[in-house]
């Protein structure tokens, strides 16, 4: 924020935390943004026999990669390379056991969020508060069922994205066709009352103004 303001810097790097007991040597980098994950971890000594996982991020709201090659970003503040694939066992039947609830630190359903999710329902996942949902990760650690709710909230929220943009795009629509709407219909009261001038002008002008207005036509007319 100082290099930003007093110096007027951008922002072109960041402090990185490079970690886990799958990296040769943890040490905290200042990255360029832009730098590959793998190049992080070649400066940081690269992987060593027990490199099996990599999380951008941390531990509990890290996201698990598949590939090296993704970019350092701005919020990429920890890379963590773990030695042991994800253990949990597979992903079974919600028991309504309320551990999620108890552990929640924004006290949120996630049990009930995850119902509404399934069902693709905008207006109960907004009264269920699923907004405000940090994403720390601590209901999919507790939960007995495996089930991956923090991924659904995220794709829940996607979704709701999509709703906003598309129902903000229609808006905009209707917008656009009410300002059209509006402006034809001044164009033709324009035009209906400069004819109706015409009229009364023709009216009280004589039968020479109106020959000389035909006059001056078939010549328009003509050339």
């Amino acid at each position: 924020v100082y290099d930003w303001i007093e110096r007027f810097d951008p922002l072109v790097s960041r402090i990185t935390t490079v970690k886990g007991p799958g990296v040769r040597q943890p040490m905290n980098v200042i990255v360029p943004l832009g730098s590959t994950v793998a190049d992080v971890i070649a400066f940081a000594g690269g992987y060593n026999e027990r490199a099996a996982r990599l999380i951008i991020g941390g531990s509990m709201t890290g996201k698990s990669v598949t590939t090296d090659r993704v970019p350092v970003v701005k919020a990429t503040n920890c890379i963590l390379v773990l030695d042991q694939p994800a253990s949990k066992g597979p992903m079974r039947p919600c028991i309504r056991c309320g551990e999620c609830a108890e552990v929640c630190p924004i006290q949120l359903l996630p049990q009930q969020l995850l119902w509404h999710a399934r069902a693709d329902h905008e207006a109960r996942l907004r009264d269920f508060g699923l907004i405000d949902c940090i994403e720390c990760g601590c209901c999919d650690l507790v939960c007995p069922s495996h089930i991956p709710l923090t991924a659904s909230f995220r794709t829940a929220k996607g979704r709701i994205r999509e709703l906003e943009d598309e129902k903000a795009r229609a808006e905009r629509a209707r917008l656009r066709f009410e300002a059209r709407r509006e402006r034809l219909a001044r164009a033709a009261a324009d035009e209906a009352a400069d004819l109706e001038r015409q009229k009364a002008h023709a009216r009280t002008a004589g039968a020479d103004a109106i020959a000389d207005i035909m006059r001056r036509k078939r010549k328009d007319d003509g050339d």
